[in-house]
């Protein structure tokens, strides 16, 4: 539909010519035409500049808004959407659709992470998977009791927890150790065992040309070994795909435990005996080179007993010492006076006894044999290194008879308390336990990844 734009112009043209020319009122000329059908092939008209400045100033603010072009706009006004118009948004059948699709994708979702996965375990641990029969021995380093203080102090240490965790902890790796395993290898064949069911179950067997690194790793999967420090007690679990087999692999290891521990006790007894040795040859050495130098001293001074012929000296200085007494007495008692002889004699005394007290007492020059001070202190410094010596030498030799003896004593030993059991039933591997912690994971595995997925979803 469109207005016809003729009666609006004959009407400006009547209203520019004015009153006097004839020209009447403009209401009656701004009335709009009839509308009138256009023909089905005819463009829509656009109204001219005058009549939507007219039809605004009619309708004011209630006007529809208009593009840039001139046409009006059809969708809703300030008054919200016009009667009989359709929402917006997806219909209810499409949210429906949408709905069914996340279901049957979250369903799909579980089924390939979850579902199959533990189906397919399930499935090889029940036809597959070879069972596999576990045997226990257990046992711990214990220590001789030989008496004495040094024993009851080993015996305090060893509650405190010292020597003896330390020999369980050596033990404890030794059984899981490379070396071990060559030894059981070579006597027991470990490899061709382990490898065997590698066709039927190649998830718990060994590949047939494992390197010995790669049988390590595997022994370390299939033995056990669990250690106390505070008690010292080790007890090992060791499974193989016979029981006759889990329970010789047990025994085998017994014999190694035993021969590591007779080997670092022999290693330990070897040590203290070697310095046992070692001090006592010290103390040898000492004691000769004393008794040679005091040997020595009396080839060059040619006194055996410097002290005994001191001693003889200062005999004579007493002996003389009486004799001159005597003399004095006999002066004093004489009736006529002291004769020239007693005289001469009590001088001759005097003089005797001075000298001798001179060589006792008067140091000598160097290498002089009457120096009797320089004698006396060097024979008592010699004397003194001697009896020192020969003590330090019987204490050295007492110590190396005390090692010996502890030595002919296993001072330790392996104590068993549990023998190698011989299993009935396969224990390994565990299914249940095996499927529930797989089933967990699955489940958080997918779990995360759904909700990551809902995540990135809301944010578009």
């Amino acid at each position: 539909m469109r207005t016809d734009a003729r009666p609006i112009a004959t009407a400006t043209h009547r209203a520019a010519k004015g009153p006097a020319q004839g020209g009447d009122d403009l209401s009656g000329y701004l009335r709009p035409a009839p509308a009138r059908p256009d023909p089905p092939d005819a463009a829509p008209a656009r109204p001219g500049a005058f009549a939507r400045l007219v039809r605004g100033k009619r309708e004011g603010s209630h006007a529809e808004p208009e593009d840039k072009d001139g046409s009006r706009k059809t969708g809703p006004g300030p008054q919200g959407p016009r009667p009989g118009a359709r929402p917006v948004g997806p219909k209810p059948r499409t949210r429906r659709l949408r709905a069914r699709r996340r279901g049957a994708a979250l369903a799909l979702s579980f089924l390939l992470i979850v579902a199959v996965p533990l189906g397919l375990a399930a499935v090889y641990l029940g036809e597959f998977a070879k069972p596999q029969f576990a045997s226990t021995v257990a046992f711990t380093v214990r220590t001789g009791d030989s008496g004495g203080m040094s024993d009851a102090l080993t015996g305090i240490a060893q509650f405190a927890g010292g020597a003896r965790s330390a020999d369980t902890a050596i033990l404890a790796e030794f059984l899981l150790s490379q070396t071990l395993v060559e030894r059981l290898d070579m006597r027991l064949d470990l490899r061709r065992h382990y490898a065997e069911p590698h066709e039927q179950d190649p998830l718990f067997a060994l590949r047939p040309e494992a390197t010995v690194e790669d049988l390590r790793d595997h022994w370390r999967r299939v033995a056990r070994v669990s250690h106390d420090g505070a008690t010292g007690l080790i007890e090992v679990r060791v499974q193989a795909f016979s029981p006759e087999m889990a329970q010789l692999l047990s025994r085998e290891l017994l014999v190694e435990g035993r021969s590591m521990v007779n080997g670092l006790n022999d290693e330990a007894m070897a040590d203290a005996m070697r310095l046992a040795e070692a001090e006592l040859r010290v103390a040898e050495t000492r004691l000769a080179e004393a008794r040679a130098a005091l040997t020595r001293f009396r080839g060059e001074s040619r006194i055996t007993d410097p002290a005994g012929e001191a001693e003889g000296r200062l005999g004579v200085v007493r002996h003389l010492q009486a004799e001159l007494a005597r003399a004095l007495v006999a002066e004093d008692l004489a009736e006529g006076g002291s004769t020239p002889e007693d005289t001469r004699r009590i001088a001759s005394l005097r003089a005797t006894i001075e000298a001798e007290r001179a060589i006792l007492m008067r140091p000598g020059a160097p290498g002089e044999a009457t120096d009797y001070p320089a004698l006396l202190a060097r024979h008592e410094r010699l004397t003194a290194d001697r009896d020192f010596a020969e003590a330090a030498y019987r204490a050295a030799l007492a110590a190396r008879d005390l090692t010996g003896a502890a030595a002919a004593r296993q001072s330790r030993y392996l104590a068993v308390y549990e023998q190698p059991t011989l299993p009935q039933r396969a224990d390994h591997p565990r299914t249940g336990a095996i499927l529930a912690l797989g089933a967990l994971f699955l489940v958080l595995v997918w779990s995360i990844l759904t909700l990551g997925i809902a995540a990135m979803r809301d944010r578009r």
